[in-house]
């Protein structure tokens, strides 16, 4: 499975495949309760695109700077007070 998409409904916590073989390459969380992104966010080395709108996150994990493949992060109205990583490279993508 490539794609995953989670949208509208309660989601406490996102438990990620611990492989980093695992072929994720698109992952979109979308108007659900979920708080925060785990840490092992990081094992999914093959993912490019992370959307995650509409949720009350309000922080990032240091993981997604492990993300070389990623090439699209879509943050758009969340919680989030700042972004520990700005102005960093994450994979290919600039925050």
């Amino acid at each position: 499975m490539e794609n995953i998409k989670i949208i509208d409904g309660k989601l406490d916590r996102l438990l990620l495949p611990l492989a980093p073989y695992y072929p994720l390459k698109f992952l979109t969380i979308k108007n659900t309760s979920l708080e925060e992104i785990p840490l092992e966010i990081s094992h999914l080395s093959n993912l490019q695109e992370l959307t995650v709108i509409e949720t009350p996150i309000h922080k990032l994990p240091v993981g997604l700077l492990e993300l070389t493949q990623l090439r699209r992060l879509n943050l758009d109205n969340n919680k989030l007070t700042s972004i520990i990583v700005t102005g960093k490279q994450i994979g290919r993508a600039h925050v």
